[in-house]
């Protein structure tokens, strides 16, 4: 089943998306797939996924990434055009700091909460 925040991002203008948490590097790193189907609700290129290669700079970019709303990676959201980041606080829940943090930032606009999934754009 497909979370009810991926049908909602299908309604938005085009851009890239984030899904926190990253299971990058972590003998999880299948759950990256999920993201991957998840995609194919909205259709928006996605920065997670699952694949064979994996761009040299890329765990680089998910490490930064990966802290949200921090202001480096509000910069690298931005140099790399990644609009929407989706936090999924039940699978980590760690990531509710980043909710909170993320409530007080101008740089990052709330675009809903679907259960304890949380929809934000970077501005």
């Amino acid at each position: 089943m497909i979370p009810e925040v991926y049908h909602h991002l299908a309604s938005l203008p085009p851009g890239a998306v984030l899904s926190l948490p990253t299971y990058r590097a972590t003998a999880e790193a299948f759950r990256e797939t999920e993201y991957l189907f998840y995609s194919t609700r909205h259709w928006h290129p996605i920065v997670n996924g699952f694949g064979r290669h994996e761009p040299a700079a890329h765990g680089d970019n998910i490490t930064t990434l990966a802290r949200f709303p921090a202001p480096d990676a509000i910069r690298r959201f931005r140099e790399l055009g990644v609009r929407y980041v989706v936090l999924h606080t039940r699978r980590a829940s760690g990531l509710r700091a980043a909710v909170v943090a993320a409530g007080g930032n101008p740089d990052v606009e709330a675009l809903g909460q679907f259960g304890e999934d949380y929809l934000y754009r970077v501005r």
